[in-house]
């Protein structure tokens, strides 16, 4: 707020006060709703279905949510989750009754398109109530502009929620509301909406309360073994069919590049399993059986010892600091964890975008959280792979990259500013990052030449059918080369922070 401003807020009640501070976040909001709207007719994948049928499932008794096998898309989300189904599924009946059909065949409508595009939209409200709340208060109007475009403009989840179709919009909307919760240090608050979170989205004892409500129905109707075969489905294999872009692509590419390597020289054992020939490494999960053809299996234990380890060092050097630690474990447990996939990106993305609009010493995540953000947004892309969708997929990627830059280095320059450096350039190490040669080769050349090749010309090279793979494996390989650098660089920081 402007000083011509502050002796009319000080005049002002507390109630006009607050809505004078909130009407440009809401004006904000409404333009980015609009956006959204734009993309109701968009490209629909089998999530759309997912959802679809969990919405069907939910609309049922309890004892069905973890049971019903009627569709292949079966419920594999905590029961929170379920409750906000079945809530959602009340509104559905009224506009199109055909959606909550149980089916094995995929149900659509005109009117079940717009209904369940607007339901994600609408749960955005929460996303926004989030980002709000954590940069709420007086003298935070500049904190709050850039965690709006950062957070409610990521083109990670515009391409997943609007496109794919997802509700993590809502999801981070939890965790922000958290995160708000203890930046005001209300610690009771904050532990009841982390723990809603968890039990909507993954499995964990955090509060006691919320976890009897979110598990009680499902132990009363018998069927608690039956969820917890389906929040852990170890059976999926190390990695996801298409590959998060994490430390695991690099190692199924090594691997892959060895078997190779192996069969031209006639050297080793090269009978790789099947999943290895297609390209992913799914199956076998916990069972011992072999998921590559030269390195080591990897079992759900290692990646859960993996993601510990490097965790530690940075909840050793900031355990005080939240939202530091909790983006940079998210990062870690992106990077090794267990059947990952590629939208888990978002976990470390939006964490780390909601410290920088608030938290001045973090700006020296601002390089890093640009590279993140638009590898991890690009690593994305290969979701929406019908003609009709390129240009919105890389108007979206465009867009976000270039204006998310554009307000890192506004950080930058106000830290710059704040510390006294007169010029902005040697404002230290995250000015380096941003205007960094190697960043920029890997981004503004390598990105565009990968996204030719995986457009045009794979085609032209192998025909049309192919090694369908191979786009999607170099792809998730290269990206990955980039978000593990950035994990690479901030666990080496935090390593010299506590050794310091």
């Amino acid at each position: 707020m402007g000083p011509a401003l502050e002796p009319e807020a000080s005049e002002a009640s507390p109630a006009a006060s607050g809505a004078r501070v909130a009407a440009p976040y809401v004006r904000a909001f409404l333009f980015i709703t609009s956006l959204k709207l734009l993309l109701v007719p968009c490209y629909k994948s089998t999530d759309f279905e997912v959802h679809r049928n969990w919405l069907a499932v939910c609309s049922r008794p309890v004892s069905r949510w973890y049971v019903d096998a009627t569709s292949e898309w079966t419920l594999d989300y905590p029961p929170l989750f379920g409750w906000f189904a079945r809530l959602v599924s009340i509104a559905a009946r009224r506009v199109d009754p055909g959606m909550l059909t149980l089916s094995s065949a995929p149900y659509d409508s005109p009117a079940t398109t717009t209904f369940m595009r607007c339901s994600v939209i609408a749960s955005d409200a929460l996303l926004a109530a989030g980002a709000f709340a954590w940069t709420n208060g007086r003298g935070r109007q500049r904190q709050r502009a850039i965690a709006t475009i950062l957070v409610l403009l990521n083109p990670g989840l515009l391409l997943v929620d609007h496109v794919h179709f997802q509700y993590n919009g809502a999801l981070f909307g939890l965790l922000s509301c958290a995160l708000a919760a203890v930046r005001a240090r209300r610690p009771v608050l904050a532990a009841a909406l982390f723990s809603a979170l968890v039990h909507a989205k993954h499995f964990a004892a955090v509060a006691i309360a919320v976890t009897a409500a979110s598990f009680g129905p499902v132990v009363a109707s018998g069927t608690f073994s039956a969820m917890l075969a389906r929040l852990f489905p170890f059976g999926r294999g190390l990695s996801h069919a298409y590959w998060a872009p994490n430390a695991w692509a690099l190692y199924n590419f090594t691997d892959k590049c060895l078997a190779a390597a192996a069969r031209k020289l006639g050297v080793g054992a090269t009978d790789a399993p099947k999943a290895h020939l297609v390209g992913g490494m799914a199956g076998h999960g916990g069972t011992g059986a072999q998921t590559h053809a030269v390195l080591p299996t990897i079992t759900p234990g290692m990646t859960f010892a993996l993601t510990a380890l490097f965790s530690a060092p940075a909840l050793a050097a900031h355990w005080r600091a939240a939202l530091r630690v909790l983006s940079h474990a998210t990062l870690c447990a992106f990077t090794f964890g267990w059947h990952v996939h590629e939208k888990a990106s978002l976990m470390a993305t939006i964490p780390l975008a909601l410290a920088l609009a608030a938290d001045a010493d973090s700006a020296g995540r601002a390089g890093e959280f640009w590279l993140l953000s638009t590898t991890s947004s690009y690593a994305l892309s290969p979701l929406l792979f019908q003609p009709r969708e390129w240009p919105i997929k890389i108007l979206v990627l465009l867009i976000g990259a270039i204006v998310s830059r554009r307000v890192l280095e506004t950080v930058v320059e106000d830290k710059a500013r704040a510390e006294g450096v007169a010029d902005a350039d040697g404002g230290g190490e995250e000015w380096t990052l941003l205007r960094s040669t190697s960043h920029r080769a890997y981004v503004v050349y390598g990105l565009p030449a990968l996204e030719l090749y995986v457009s045009v010309g794979h085609r032209l090279v192998f025909g049309e059918d192919a090694l369908e793979f191979l786009p999607l494996m170099l792809t998730s390989t290269y990206c990955a080369v980039g978000v593990v650098g950035v994990f690479a660089k901030q666990w080496i920081a935090y390593v010299r922070e506590v050794f310091e």
